[in-house]
């Protein structure tokens, strides 16, 4: 026996409900013919969270009865009796009421609960009623109910509804109290109506709720409230009951969603916003043309002016120099200029318009200011006088370095020489045939043309004429003072006007014939002349072999053309003023001898370029445009341009320039693509390390980028 003065547990409950007989009802009696309902277990429907059944509208609750106190002797926690179903429903049976010779139970205070959480309660809307151990009253007879098939709905929504096991109520706390006994009643929606009557079910399996922190709630005894059925909604989606588990906080559309939202939203507000600039930049132009044109429209853009002719399209270059300017062997740095021989356009420039010196290219000029001042065909003339004085005739030299001493049946350095010994037979014969008894006794040696003492500058070093690269420059000589005539580099010797005259002498095939330097005496009667090749064969010849000999006879020469003194220092008048016959601007040209062995020389990279466009295209030119050295077959580049250059080979016409300053490249290159560039690369300043074999290399690298760019190549300016 438990003590009558402690309130039931909810297992106490239970058990009372299940083991009690069902109490005489006046309800039952009517319902007798109908079909017995499986009845469901009070203690398993006490916490409904089973799909909804459909109901009419309820009539108002009934009035409930006196409630029963349970007695002392199941306060311990025996069976109570459980409340009888009223047939045909799963609504619980009203309790009986109280005897009128009974004396009703004093009222009780409310029982104590714990509080429930938002997880505790059932999803559907109205609740099944609490365990209390006591009968409710039940709803008047419904007039025509209307009920969904729950295992129908089952079948297609809802998950396994078993119910789990409720744990263990624990002990009541004293300071919860019970909610008050409330009635309800339930609504049939007018779309309930619609649905056809489904036969009786019994109630589904549902899942008990267990108490807050899961300890076993102390159930005192309380007023039951009368419950109408829930009004199911006409859904599947909605079964309350469907998880063991409580509801969990539903989420939003746009949170479940986010992931996908978030980028849609963006990429619609960027094409929203695009599309709205686009209109509002049409509006605004439309506005401003319509403006500008003071409202004029379409008449206005018909009266707007229209070029005749249409730009062509301009091609955008991708080929870069790259490394090829930047050796580390240039020392100082790189100048170059590089242009369009077709249109003189600059395709290069850096550093083009510094002067510097050319070194040996420097020929290229003179030979260009040879031919724009003398002519392709003019001559250099050594001439023999008859002077006054009886057995004195005058060797007159005419700056004809050419003049050979060799014999008439040889050929020397310069093919197609004229020869002394011819010059010799000649005089013999017009002089022994005006003075047929007097004999030669003197020859004097005439090296006036200029003067004879300006015959050196002082910038080049004494070994050029030791080393045989140079003479001394004098109007008179013969085989370019060489030791050795049949070669182009031989010693050379410092007194060429003396050597020219002894050579004149044994030619003469005179003995005992005095020799000195002097001069013709005014109307002596010539005797005999030896003219030299044409200045195009001699320019040739120079740029061929780099001939500075002949190259200081031209640029002397040149200057005696222009009626100046043929000194060195007319060179710097006389060369630019011939180039300007050309059209080639030469401001910052400084011209110190015609060889480009003087340091002092200084010629900009972009004439230089500009020259060999001229050469590239002018006819009065083309003798330098045919001497110019080929890239690995001729001249100073035949054994140039090898390894990685090899494929420029044969399309570089250049000329290498050496002096005390650097090394230098200028020329005409026929590049990949068939464009043609004329160029000119200075490497002024070369490092310690490098000789000028190495500078050489770096320079033919640099033409062969060139030739590999062609009309592609990126410009700068």
């Amino acid at each position: 026996m438990t003590d009558p003065d402690q309130p039931l547990t909810r297992r106490a409950a239970r058990e009372a409900e299940n083991s009690a007989p069902e109490p005489e009802n006046p309800t039952e009696n009517a319902a007798e013919n109908q079909t017995q309902q499986p009845e469901t277990p009070v203690a398993e429907s006490l916490v409904w969270n089973a799909p909804p059944l459909a109901v009419p509208p309820a009539a108002a609750p009934a009035e409930q009865g006196p409630v029963e106190r349970p007695s002392d002797a199941d306060a311990d926690g025996a069976a109570l009796p459980a409340p009888a179903t009223t047939p045909g429903t799963d609504v619980p049976a009203a309790a009986p009421t109280a005897s009128a010779t009974e004396t009703p139970a004093a009222p009780q205070e409310p029982a104590h609960f714990p509080p429930l959480g938002w997880h505790d309660y059932p999803s559907s809307p109205v609740h099944a009623p609490a365990e209390t151990g006591y009968s409710l009253v039940p709803p008047p007879e419904p007039e025509a109910t209307q009920a969904f098939s729950i295992a129908d709905l089952q079948d297609a929504t809802s998950p396994d509804l078993t119910p789990e096991p409720a744990p263990a109520a624990p002990s009541a706390s004293p300071e919860l109290s019970a909610p008050e006994a409330t009635s309800a009643t339930s609504v049939l929606p007018p779309a309930a109506a619609a649905f056809p009557p489904a036969p009786p079910v019994a109630s589904p399996p549902v899942t008990s709720y267990p108490a807050p922190n899961d300890f076993e709630t102390t159930i005192a005894p309380t007023v039951a409230p009368t419950v109408a059925p829930y009004v199911p909604i006409a859904s599947a989606g909605v079964i309350a009951g469907a998880d063991d588990a409580p509801d969990a906080p539903r989420q939003g559309f746009f949170s479940k969603n986010r992931r996908v939202l978030v980028p849609v939203a963006l990429a619609v507000a960027f094409v929203v916003l695009g599309t709205g600039a686009v209109f509002a930049g049409i509006g605004a132009g439309s506005s401003s043309g319509n403006a500008g044109s003071g409202g004029g429209g379409a008449a206005a853009d018909a009266a707007r002016a229209v070029p005749d002719t249409i730009p062509a399209a301009t091609a955008v270059n991708t080929c870069l120099i790259g490394s090829a300017a930047t050796n580390d062997v240039f020392g100082d740095g790189l100048t170059l200029s590089a242009q369009s021989t077709k249109s003189g356009r600059t395709l290069y420039s850096d550093g083009g318009a510094d002067a510097a010196a050319p070194g040996t290219a420097m020929q290229a000029v003179t030979a260009a200011a040879a031919l724009a001042e003398l002519g392709p065909d003019y001559t250099l003339t050594t001439k023999v006088l008859d002077n006054n004085t009886p057995g004195s005739i005058v060797l007159v030299g005419g700056g004809d370095a050419t003049l050979s001493a060799v014999p008439a049946h040889v050929s020397s350095i310069y093919p197609g020489a004229p020869k002394l010994s011819t010059l010799a037979a000649a005089t013999k014969k017009s002089y022994n045939a005006a003075h047929p008894d007097v004999p030669i006794t003197e020859v004097v040696l005439d090296s006036s043309l200029w003067d004879s003492t300006d015959r050196w500058d002082p910038t080049w070093p004494r070994t050029l004429q030791t080393n045989g690269d140079l003479s001394e420059v004098t109007a008179l000589q013969v085989d370019g003072d060489r030791q050795d005539p049949m070669t182009q580099v031989s010693p050379r010797s410092t007194d060429p006007i003396t050597r020219a005259g002894q050579a004149f002498i044994a030619a003469l095939g005179l003995e005992g014939v005095a020799v000195r330097e002097g001069t013709a005496e005014n109307g002596a009667p010539l005797l005999a002349q030896a003219n030299s090749a044409p200045v195009s064969k001699l320019v040739s010849q120079m740029l061929k072999q780099r001939d500075g000999t002949l190259a200081e006879m031209l640029a002397r020469t040149v200057s005696k053309k222009q009626n100046l003194d043929g000194t060195a220092a007319s060179l710097k008048e006389a060369i630019p003023a011939a180039l300007n016959k050309l059209d080639l601007k030469t401001d910052d040209v400084t011209v110190a001898d015609g060889s480009g062995w003087s340091t002092t020389d200084a010629v900009p990279p972009v004439v230089m370029a500009n020259l060999m466009t001229k050469v590239n295209t002018d006819d009065s030119l083309k003798s330098i445009a045919s001497s110019l050295a080929v890239g690995g077959k001729s001249g100073d580049l035949a054994t140039g341009f090898f390894g990685d250059n090899a494929v420029a080979a044969g399309d570089v016409r250049a000329i290498q320039g050496t002096s005390a300053t650097g090394e230098t490249l200028s020329g005409i290159i026929t590049a990949k693509d068939n464009s043609q560039i004329a160029f000119a690369a200075y490497a002024i300043g070369e490092t310690p390390a490098a000789t000028p074999t190495d500078t050489d290399t770096a320079l033919q690298t640099l033409a062969t980028r060139l030739w590999s760019c062609g009309g592609n190549l990126v410009p700068k300016n």
